[in-house]
């Protein structure tokens, strides 16, 4: 950073960063609760299914050519870790 700014520019730039970084935590959590809005009827509270932050990253990777193997992988560890019929309870 140049040595000729002064403390109170420097002060000023992170104050209008901050501000920014507010605005888009603010903006985002509020689309969050406009998807995640609550529908009051006769004392019934009714929230929609897809409201959470994972929906956002679901099949994100369905395209990738790992991905099969790596379901693949976790099934088996799965799998491997259910007793089987020879086992004892």
């Amino acid at each position: 950073m140049p040595t000729s700014i002064s403390i109170e520019e420097r002060l000023a730039a992170v104050e209008a960063a901050v501000q920014d970084i507010r605005r888009r935590i603010r903006d985002d959590s509020t689309s969050l609760h406009d998807e995640a809005r609550v529908e009051t009827t006769a004392h019934v509270e009714k929230t929609p299914a897809a409201a959470h932050w994972i929906d956002r990253f679901t099949g994100a990777f369905e395209d990738e050519p790992a991905f099969a193997q790596v379901v693949a992988y976790g099934r088996a560890f799965r799998e491997s870790d259910r007793p089987g019929e020879d086992d004892p309870e």
